[in-house]
């Protein structure tokens, strides 16, 4: 049904190549590719704090499949300061994290917050994570999360899943450490 229904539309507008294409690469008559990217402009006077609140920062969906359990597990296991902004999928991958001691003292929870909030998250962090687990398309996907481009934005360090793409972009402008 999507099929017949593209072929009949004007356009498609998709996020990203997956593996060098898209699903509606020969069926739609018109394809734009719209990537993640922050507002450049919102991040223009935006500079690092001099006393970073957190020592790691992970916004965006909070799910299993982008290894905050991990994460949480290793600030643990460090130490580490943590602000978490965004929601949790399922809800109930709260609780468990709950369940297991995770969302500690050392966590900072933000839940969903606004473009200004993120910001001032940033500027008082240390380094951003994304370290999303090589499952559904994931690792296929040929762009970076924009938490990504807003910690390049400001400057802030960048540990991120080694997924071909990313892998290739980095050995291209060093922006990361790859895992």
């Amino acid at each position: 049904l999507q099929n017949k229904i593209i072929k009949v539309i004007d356009g498609v507008v998709f996020p990203t190549l997956v593996d060098g294409k898209t699903p509606f690469d020969t069926i739609a008559k018109r394809l734009i590719i719209v990537d993640n990217l922050p507002i450049l402009a919102e991040f223009k006077d935006v500079c690092l704090s001099p006393h970073p609140v957190y020592d790691i920062v992970c916004t965006g969906s909070l799910t299993s499949d982008r290894g905050i359990k991990e994460m949480l597990n290793a600030a643990r296991q460090t130490n580490s300061t943590v602000c978490l902004a965004g929601k949790f999928s399922p809800p109930e991958f709260k609780c468990e994290l709950e369940k297991n001691g995770l969302l500690d003292k050392n966590v900072d929870f933000r839940g969903y917050c606004g473009r200004d909030d993120i910001i001032d998250i940033l500027r008082h962090s240390r380094i951003v994570l994304s370290n999303i687990h090589d499952v559904g398309q994931y690792s296929h996907i040929e762009n970076l999360p924009t938490k990504v481009y807003e910690a390049m934005a400001i400057g802030l360090p960048v540990v991120i899943s080694n997924f071909s793409y990313t892998v290739a972009l980095n050995d291209e402008i060093n922006f990361a450490i790859t895992v």
